[in-house]
């Protein structure tokens, strides 16, 4: 495992990023009345390839005609996670294929639905929609009603068919304490407290997604370790590759997540694996501005 340090203010934002990895789980949905306007936040953060989204009601269903397209059958994912991609099937039934010009996704209760434009696969009988969830940290822990409909070139739809989504929680515990963490050593002042839990529980969803709960007993290990040690300590258990520190950790992150990639931005070749304090506030800024983009997903 090679991780070389990079400056202080722009080592907060990948060990954001690394601790999103360790801690991202999924919880199940609470027994919290999704209301107006959790429907609405969905709605804006759900981005469906090919849509666009449109205010007001969605159109009426006409159920059981055979001159509309119907839903037969809807193939979805387990969940519906924050930060990670979903795809769903519409498995149709219809006279004119050819004259289906997409689809509709409507969540219940949103004072808003979705127009998404998407050929239809006539030989197969559907439809293959593609999207990602984006960051909000209100709308996890809830079961969302979501309904599709096949749409056809008059703006006219069939019936719809419901997926129960559920949008898992996000356990973000551990950004507090990592926030706090990084507080007490200095990394950044205490007024960016609500930024850091924000752009922590977001890169933790983000990342769950593409990482095996395999890995997350193991990184959890090397991270709780060096949040014992003394800030200094804490910087070179990530910033050498033969630290003192953690060892036995980082060698079952090795071992047990041999795919696991430890962020870029932890990699400086050629510089010294010491805090550098001797550049000014502009070239601070710069630097964690760059960073922030090389991390961007």
């Amino acid at each position: 495992m090679t991780i070389h340090f990079i400056h202080r203010k722009s080592f907060i934002f990948a060990l954001i990023m690394v601790m999103s990895v360790v801690f991202a789980c999924s919880g199940g949905s609470d027994s919290e009345k999704v209301t107006k306007a959790l429907a609405n936040r969905l709605s804006t953060v759900l981005q469906i390839d090919g849509a666009q989204l449109k205010t007001g009601t969605p159109p009426t269903e006409n159920a059981g005609d055979s001159a509309f397209p119907q839903v037969k059958e809807l193939k979805t994912e387990p969940t519906l996670e924050i930060g990670s991609s979903f795809s769903v099937t519409i498995v149709g039934e219809t006279d004119a294929p050819e004259s289906v010009a997409g689809a509709i996704v409507a969540v219940d209760l949103a004072e808003s639905y979705f127009e998404v434009s998407q050929e239809y696969d006539a030989k197969n009988n559907q439809m293959i929609l593609t999207g990602t969830l984006a960051f909000d940290h209100e709308i996890p822990g809830k079961t969302y009603s979501i309904r599709f409909a096949l749409l056809n070139e008059d703006g006219e739809v069939g019936n719809y068919l419901t997926w129960d989504a559920e949008v898992p929680k996000v356990d973000d515990e551990i950004c507090e304490d990592l926030c706090k963490y990084n507080i007490d050593c200095g990394f950044f002042e205490k007024d960016v407290m609500d930024e850091c839990l924000t752009s922590c529980q977001m890169d933790m969803a983000e990342t769950s997604h593409y990482y095996g709960e395999e890995c997350l007993p193991a990184l959890q290990s090397t991270i709780t370790c060096a949040m014992k040690l003394e800030c200094d300590q804490y910087i070179l258990v990530f910033s050498e590759e033969s630290s003192e520190y953690c060892q036995d950790e980082n060698q079952a992150v090795d071992e047990l997540c041999p795919d696991y990639v430890w962020p870029s931005s932890f990699e400086r070749s050629g510089e010294s694996s010491s805090i550098d304090d001797s550049r000014d506030d502009s070239s601070e800024e710069a630097s964690t501005d760059n960073t922030a983009r090389t991390e961007t997903k």
